[in-house]
């Protein structure tokens, strides 16, 4: 029904590039982009096709194990932040003595405000902050610093590294050559979150050259020691065989301990191993119930993954309307994937009457995550004037926000590109 109105709606509007509205459910795919989490998706599309390639996507995530970097601590120091943004780099605060001054400042600022801080702890901070600066300004090397930090806290030095992480979108990306080596430092001195930091920068390269099987070493230490984030990176590392041979049993076994240690996410992995058989006899019930789990603790990956159980009728009888209905929590939650599976929904009318200027909003949102999909699709009703006003630089904007890394919006952008041309060319009537 929701396909005879799609057609109906862009004939009514003298549309000629049709779009025809199927679902197909391909292979997994992992992505390692967007939000807190790797996925290992199994993937509904919403596929149409017309002459000039110009198509919309509709993915179904079931959302899998961790790839994040973000920091997992107590500390209330993570939510602290500036009104005002720095104006320089980090280069000037260490070559500059002002400017030097300026971020010692803020960063005080910020180390001011620990409810565990003292005078003596913050000089201490402050002192290893200096010389970093003047091992990124060339004037001593890294022993120096590993030296002047040997004796320190591993507490004291996770905080600072908080405060700097903290400190990247109002210094610049230049701050990574401080918190990197400050997160390795205090895992050296023993501060069990900084190591678990430390192990996934080296996981995903970030700061420093990628080294799987050192991260997952490091991952085995913290997991041994009932460390439930670890526990659940090294699941995951076992799960997707990073580092290792993949190894379904450990997975399994480690996302159970998580889970059971208080990470929500991993009953999703649990209800995602069920639902494909792996390490265990595939059941679809008893999937639905660890999924379950997880949205009763308000996970957005298991709504998503609840969404992708309701839609394709797997332990439960079909029903897209209550598919919707976990798509728009998870969305409201802000999760990217969400918000554009709600958006593809809207866009087909399935499980909800068929909106293009809702399906339009939700695209909008999961494409200012950086959510590539949603670009494109959003570039497709810029550019047919869906829901949304005609607007090709609009359309160019998104298709090449998504190009870099998606063959389809490349080709997208340069056709519209070569239409705007020939439009040009073209000599007005007489």
């Amino acid at each position: 029904m929701a396909s005879k109105i799609w057609r109906k709606f862009l004939k009514a509007h003298g549309n000629s590039r049709l779009f025809f509205v199927s679902n197909t459910e391909p292979g997994n795919i992992t992505y390692t982009k967007y939000s807190l989490i790797q996925n290992n998706p199994y993937i509904q599309f919403l596929n149409s096709s017309r002459p000039c390639l110009r198509r919309f996507s509709s993915f179904n995530f079931q959302v899998g194990c961790s790839s994040t970097l973000s920091v997992r601590s107590k500390s209330r120091i993570q939510s602290l932040s500036f009104g005002q943004n720095l104006q320089y780099g980090v280069q000037r605060y260490c070559t500059n003595t002002a400017g030097y001054e300026e971020f010692q400042d803020k960063v005080k600022q910020l180390l001011s405000k620990s409810p565990t801080g003292t005078k003596e702890k913050l000089d201490e901070q402050l002192a290893v902050l200096q010389i970093l600066c003047q091992h990124k300004a060339g004037t001593v090397t890294s022993a120096d610093v590993t030296e002047a930090a040997k004796n320190i806290n591993g507490d004291t030095l996770y905080e600072l590294a908080l405060v700097v992480y903290t400190l990247q979108e109002q210094v610049g990306e230049d701050t990574i050559e401080f918190w990197v080596p400050l997160f390795r430092l205090a895992s050296l001195a023993g501060n069990q979150d900084a190591k678990y930091t430390y192990a996934q920068m080296l996981r995903l390269g970030t700061g420093v050259d990628p080294d799987p099987l050192e991260a997952a070493k490091l991952f085995r230490d913290l997991a041994d020691d009932g460390h439930p984030y670890a526990q659940f990176a090294l699941a995951g590392m076992y799960y997707h065989g990073i580092g290792m041979e993949k190894d379904f049993e450990s997975a399994f076994d480690l996302y159970e301990k998580s889970s059971k240690n208080g990470v929500d996410i991993a009953f999703s992995m649990l209800g995602n191993m069920y639902l494909n058989g792996h390490a265990v006899e595939q059941n679809y019930k008893l999937a639905l119930q660890f999924f379950q789990q997880g949205a009763k603790k308000g996970d957005p990956t298991a709504e998503l993954s609840l969404a992708h159980c309701y839609s394709y009728g797997k332990g439960v009888t079909q029903d897209l309307t209550k598919a919707f209905e976990y798509h728009l929590s998870a969305a409201e939650k802000g999760h990217p994937i969400a918000l554009y599976n709600t958006g593809t929904q809207y866009f087909a009318g399935k499980g909800v009457e068929i909106s293009m200027e809702k399906a339009a909003q939700y695209f909008e949102k999961a494409a200012d995550l950086g959510f590539e999909l949603a670009q494109i699709n959003l570039g497709n009703m810029y550019y047919n004037g869906l829901g949304v006003e005609r607007d090709w630089n609009r359309a160019k904007e998104l298709y090449r926000q998504a190009a870099p890394t998606n063959q389809n919006a490349a080709s997208l952008l340069k056709e519209v590109e070569e239409e705007e041309r020939k439009l040009r060319e073209q000599k007005p009537e007489e």
